[in-house]
């Protein structure tokens, strides 16, 4: 499984922060790609820019990007220059997390705020296709023969899941749709388990635009009350 945490840029929501690529990587130095989703107006195939950056590791163990200025192209001196040896396996795992981000870019565009993705591997997603066809009573006795702690897993990977597509899709539609009242009845109507979540208590939804009052005989009065 592989995952990217994506942050948009407050100053330009064209642009994306992506989590860095680990490339090379030894007790004290690695060496990273740090790629940035972009909109390109020009060509939608070209998404993805970004830098390779040498980082150390510091006092607190935490990775620093390591820059010297007198690397820097701008300094170099006639008959001078720079070398970045990069390792096959290095390429191919590069080549494999931009084709990764160039998918994730055609599937979501840039995402607003801070958002994780998480790329199952085929075969785990297979299973979950199987799984969801089972029928309840045979998912029941599956779930019984887990150990509890298993169990729970399980529970908050599927709740998490069901959270974030729905955050995702809140977010995408919250400009196009912000004065649609129908579109978000809809919504919650679909997932009124996120207003549990919300007001951190039970919810059960019995019914929705429920009429109110009474029409007189030039059918005006009366309302249908909402969410």
């Amino acid at each position: 499984m592989k995952t990217f945490v994506t942050k948009s840029k407050t100053w330009n929501n064209n642009v994306a922060e992506v989590s860095d690529i680990i490339l090379r990587e030894n007790q004290s130095h690695r060496l990273i790609f740090r790629p940035l989703l972009i909109d390109n107006q020009k060509d939608n195939n070209a998404c993805v820019k970004g830098t390779f950056i040498y980082q150390r590791k510091g006092s607190n163990n935490d990775w620093e990007d390591y820059i010297d200025p007198e690397l820097y192209a701008s300094k170099l001196k006639s008959g001078e220059g720079l070398k970045l040896e990069i390792k096959s396996e290095e390429i191919l795992t590069l080549l494999d997390n931009l084709g990764l981000l160039k998918d994730l870019y055609g599937k979501h565009g840039i995402s607003s705020g801070e958002n994780t993705f998480i790329w199952a591997d085929k075969n785990i997603v297979k299973i979950l296709e199987a799984v969801s066809k089972i029928e309840n009573e045979q998912m029941l006795q599956a779930l019984a023969q887990l150990d509890p702690t298993q169990v729970s897993i399980f529970l908050q990977n599927l709740n998490l899941t069901k959270l974030e597509k729905l955050v995702r899709e809140w977010d995408s539609n919250l400009e196009s749709h912000k004065n649609n009242e129908k579109f978000w009845h809809k919504l919650l109507k679909d997932n009124p388990w996120v207003l549990s979540q919300i007001f951190a208590c039970p919810y059960l939804l019995i019914g929705d635009e429920y009429y109110y009052g009474g029409k007189k005989g030039n059918n005006k009065g009366g309302v249908y009350g909402d969410f």
